[in-house]
């Protein structure tokens, strides 16, 4: 099971591509390392595949990006 929800995931990039918030300030939020990659690859699912991107994440994120 994921640390963080579909609905995490979602205003986080709902935030960022708005321009509401900053990567930094979401990886702040989230407690995570902005050089970790996770919000790089949730921006990057979000954008392929829109809002429906974190439903069943698990078997998109077995694709290499």
């Amino acid at each position: 099971m994921s640390k963080y929800t579909y609905e995490e995931k979602l205003k986080a990039c709902d935030d960022y591509f708005s321009g509401t918030r900053s990567a930094s300030e979401i990886a702040r939020d989230f407690g995570l390392s902005k050089l970790s990659g996770a919000m790089d690859i949730w921006f990057k699912l979000y954008q392929e595949h829109g809002p429906t991107a974190f439903i069943n994440c698990q078997a998109k994120m077995h694709k290499k990006y």
